[in-house]
């Protein structure tokens, strides 16, 4: 299968992940598309009451790197949403600015109608949780292109991989911990490359830790340096904007926009990444 043609059946038939049974359909879906790697193994978690799922295809300490992408979609906003990359003041006040404004109109509604004060919160707990976390998001264009970059990757890359689909993506990424936490041992050797948000925009970011930093000086792209020891690096497609880069809509309608070309480009810097990163660390370990 082509990977124009893997977006178009997940664009169709699988657009929202978000409840149990639709990422359960999707599951059945993924495990043939990878199983050419290797048999699917399953990894659950239950706690608190939240379930997550991992797909893992591969054992990640046989394998000469490990690539990501989450597989779930997010739960749907009611005012527009980006993720700001290097900008964390416009990030915040994305989300600050819209709750402020909705509370300011609960404690109109309430001073107009004489109620206590305490109404208010009464008022904008239930309207705010609606907002945000009430309801999935039924397009989800470029929340899903990490994973047609992934099958784009996995299709052009000649070594051995373990390819791992993780669940919980939105606000607190448990999908990704989980695994992190299982497998920490490996992952402090091993390459760990995740695809997100790689289908809406034109110019390629990646945000690297400090040990897979060494592999980006020849790749004349903008970079985020993240915190850790261990060599990770996201990489998305981004567009530009006063504010600095960004995803694109997300978690609304208006997130309906996916470039196969743009995943496509994502994977081949990928896989220079990755190649580039091995070769200085063999040659590295040859002195």
């Amino acid at each position: 299968m082509t990977t124009r043609e893997f977006s178009d059946i997940l664009l169709r038939y699988y657009p929202v992940r978000h409840f149990p049974n639709q990422k359960e359909a999707f599951i059945h879906f993924a495990a043939k598309q990878y199983s050419v790697q290797a048999p699917v193994l399953l990894e659950r978690k239950h706690q608190f009451g939240f379930s997550c799922t991992n797909m893992v295809f591969g054992d990640p300490s046989q394998a000469d790197a490990i690539v990501a992408a989450y597989y779930d979609t997010p739960k749907r906003c009611f005012f527009p949403y980006r993720r700001y990359y290097g900008n964390p003041l416009a990030q915040f006040l994305q989300i600050a600015i819209p709750l402020v404004l909705l509370f300011c109109i609960c404690w109109f509604i309430v001073r107009l109608f004489h109620w206590a004060w305490f109404f208010s919160l009464l008022l904008f707990l239930p309207l705010a949780l609606a907002a945000c976390c009430a309801f999935a998001n039924p397009v989800n264009a470029n929340y899903s292109s990490g994973l047609v970059a992934l099958h784009a990757f996995c299709r052009q890359y000649p070594g051995n991989l373990c390819v791992v689909l993780l669940d919980n993506s939105a606000f607190f990424p448990s999908g990704k911990r989980f695994f992190q936490k299982k497998y920490r041992q490996v992952l402090r050797e091993k390459p760990f490359l995740l695809f997100h948000l790689t289908g809406s925009g034109t110019t390629p970011l990646i945000a690297a830790t400090p040990p897979m930093l060494i592999s980006l000086p020849d790749f004349h792209i903008p970079l985020c340096k993240k915190v850790g020891k261990r060599p990770r690096a996201e990489i998305s497609m981004v567009q530009h904007s006063n504010l600095g880069y960004h995803s694109g809509p997300l978690c609304t309608p208006d997130d309906d926009t996916l470039y196969v070309s743009a995943c496509q480009q994502a994977a081949d810097i990928a896989a220079g990444v990755l190649h580039t990163f091995q070769s200085k660390t063999t040659h590295e370990s040859q002195y």
